[in-house]
């Protein structure tokens, strides 16, 4: 008689459990220790149906039993699958009746040896199996992918010696013009040509370089060469053939940072399988690689003969230091040259392989849900606007032609102009978040409720513009009294390029389809190129002079400020000593001759060199140095 299991519950747990190997019983050869062939759960569900049901499709399909005889069929037992046989067991005959599963489709059993995957397994694909990595390879691993290394080693060892080290100038238009070069050729495909956007980036891009090479700007250089980076690394990943759909969006900026840290990050050691060499090219590559790992080699080499030699020869000697004088080479920057160069070009040559050799994908849209009630919108930028209207009311009276004379607290218009600057520009900062978060979350179900909403954001826009112009007002005031420097002209510059975009929000709450990201991406875009332009710390020397010089200010010009400045601010310390000769003032002017004679005479070489040569040989003439009728100063 056979035994029937207990009646068992399907198992509400989607995971399934751990096989429990059957128990022997008396006068029972044990099966083998091996995990049931199907899932647990169907296991149980299949034992506990009746002999009746088990055996009816049987029998109603075999042709040598009636259709009203039955005869009973032997389970067989628990702990024996009929799928395993044990050893010393004879197996059981084939057998060809199927068996016929639920609606009559037949279902084939598990292999013997398969186990069921539970739900939810992963199952990684090895690096090298993966897509991206086969397409990356097979784009990488060629004559393109080892001149990009090559590239990227000695682009890098220049730029840190001739940018990092202060040598801006004529170097910054060089350097970006060999990326150029090399960038169109290692990027050009036939059958594909370059898009606008990463065409028309060519334009800022050429502005930057050239601004670099008009005045020596220290003041500004932590903005403008951040910024001219970041533009062409975009043209790096646009040129490649990164698509997009609108430049200026959340989509375009999370693929820039796939392509450029994101992904060059995830395969790093592409550059040293390039200077391995697969396939086609590894011959080639590897005797390029080798050709140049030798002249790597001998420049140590080569640098202790040098030494020698010069120890030996003093005529020798004597030409290598004019030849390394000449060059200015700074043997102490060497091996940080070469550690910053190796470093920074293995990481972009992995920029630039990475780039023309990503697999494409559409760019996956990034949504911005609305979840902002305007029930709550409205009563909030209700109080805000009455707090900045009561604002610019007080500043039309006191400080746009007014009630002048009534200021409280005796202040003078400089004091009262310098007193809360900082907490303005922390206003402005403030309303133009404010703005900008509710115009991009607020909901525009209910249209009512949305245009009171756009009413009151373009309430607090022009607010933040009488905010503006009352910053300016008194940075102005400020400036007349004090005289300018660095902090005050960035602050201006600052000044109105925040109330460009003002304009714009003001522009956007009154016509919605206005394309605000756009425009104010340009409009930032080109106050940045025109801060390069503009000579900051030659224009502001000269402007201190001449309040001075013409009795627009009664503040003594200081020396030592002059001296911190720029090596553009000679000129005009140098026309101030031609009208007020001083020893301190002489001093400082030395410092500053000093501080250009450090300078590379080409790779440093910038347009206002031309002045500033004319002024140190008048300044030389005034200190009876150099004779009057001495020859030209060129």
């Amino acid at each position: 008689m056979n035994q029937r299991p207990m009646e068992n519950k399907p198992l509400s747990s989607s995971k399934p459990p751990a096989y429990i190997p059957p128990v022997k019983r008396p006068g029972q050869i044990p099966p083998l220790q091996q995990p049931p062939a199907q899932p647990l759960q169907k296991q149980i569900l299949a034992e506990n149906e009746s002999p009746l049901q088990k055996s009816g499709p049987q029998n109603m399909s075999d042709p040598r039993i009636g259709s009203n005889v039955s005869t009973p069929q032997t389970d067989p037992p628990v702990s024996q699958p009929a799928s395993v046989s044990g050893p010393g067991t004879v197996p059981a005959a084939k057998q060809t009746v199927p068996a016929a599963a639920e609606g009559g489709s037949k279902t084939s059993s598990a292999p013997k040896d398969s186990q069921a995957i539970p739900p939810g397994y992963y199952r990684p694909i090895p690096r090298k199996q993966r897509a991206d990595y086969q397409y990356l390879a097979k784009r990488s691993l060629s004559s393109k992918g080892s001149a990009a290394v090559l590239f990227s080693l000695l682009f890098c060892s220049v730029f840190s010696e001739l940018v990092l080290w202060g040598n801006l100038g004529l170097s910054v238009l060089i350097l970006t013009l060999s990326y150029y070069a090399f960038s169109f050729w290692y990027f050009h495909d036939c059958k594909r040509r370059f898009s606008s956007a990463s065409l028309s980036m060519t334009l800022p891009i050429s502005v930057l370089a050239i601004g670099l090479c008009l005045a020596v700007s220290p003041s500004t250089y932590f903005i403008t060469v951040p910024f001219f980076i970041c533009l062409l690394a975009a043209q790096t990943a646009l040129l490649a053939g990164m698509p997009y759909r609108s430049f200026f969006s959340w989509e375009t900026f999370v693929s820039l940072w796939a392509h450029l840290v994101d992904g060059p990050l995830s395969f790093l050691d592409f550059p040293f399988l390039v200077m391995r060499g697969r396939g086609k090219e590894e011959k080639k590559s590897k005797s390029f690689w080798k050709i140049f790992l030798g002249i790597v080699c001998a420049l140590p080499v080569v640098a202790l003969l040098l030494w020698l030699f010069a120890s030996a020869d003093a005529v020798f000697r004597t030409g290598l230091q004019n030849l390394a004088q000449w060059f200015r080479i700074d043997w102490t920057h060497l091996f940080s040259d070469l550690l910053l160069g190796f470093l920074g070009g293995i990481f972009l040559s992995a920029t630039l392989l990475y780039c023309r050799g990503a697999l494409p994908k559409k760019p996956n849209p990034v949504g911005c849900k609305r979840f902002l009630d305007p029930l709550f919108v409205v009563p909030f930028l209700g109080l805000i606007d009455l707090s900045v209207l009561a604002f610019t009311f007080v500043q039309f009276a006191y400080l746009f032609g007014g009630e002048k004379g009534s200021l409280p607290g005796g202040y003078t218009y400089a004091e009262y102009a310098r007193q809360g600057f900082f907490e303005l520009a922390a206003a402005l900062f403030f309303i133009f978040l404010i703005s900008l978060f509710a115009m991009s979350f607020c909901k525009t179900e209910r249209r009512c409720l949305s245009n009171a909403v756009r009413l009151e954001l373009l309430l607090l826009n022009i607010g933040g513009g009488v905010v503006l112009c009352s910053a300016v007002k008194r940075m102005l005031l400020y400036v007349d009294v004090y005289g300018l420097s660095v902090k005050r002209g960035l602050t201006l510059w600052f000044m109105v390029t925040a109330g460009i975009c003002f304009l714009f929000l003001a522009v956007r709450c009154l016509w919605r389809r206005f394309p605000l990201a756009k425009c104010v991406g340009i409009a930032i875009t080109a106050m940045i190129c025109l801060l390069s332009l503009f000579p900051m710390d030659g224009f502001i020397a000269q402007y201190n002079v001449n309040a001075y010089l013409s009795g627009h200010t009664e503040t003594e010009v200081d020396y030592y400020y002059l001296k911190n400045l720029s090596v553009s601010a000679i000129p005009a310390m140098v026309e101030l000593y031609l009208h007020e000769p001083s020893d301190d003032l002489a001093w400082a002017i030395d410092r500053q001759i000093q501080k250009n004679e450090r300078r590379h005479p080409i790779w440093g070489w910038t347009a206002d060199q031309i002045g500033i040569q004319k002024s140190i040989h008048l300044f030389r003439q005034a200190k009876g140095e150099i004779p009057r009728d001495a020859g030209s100063w060129s």
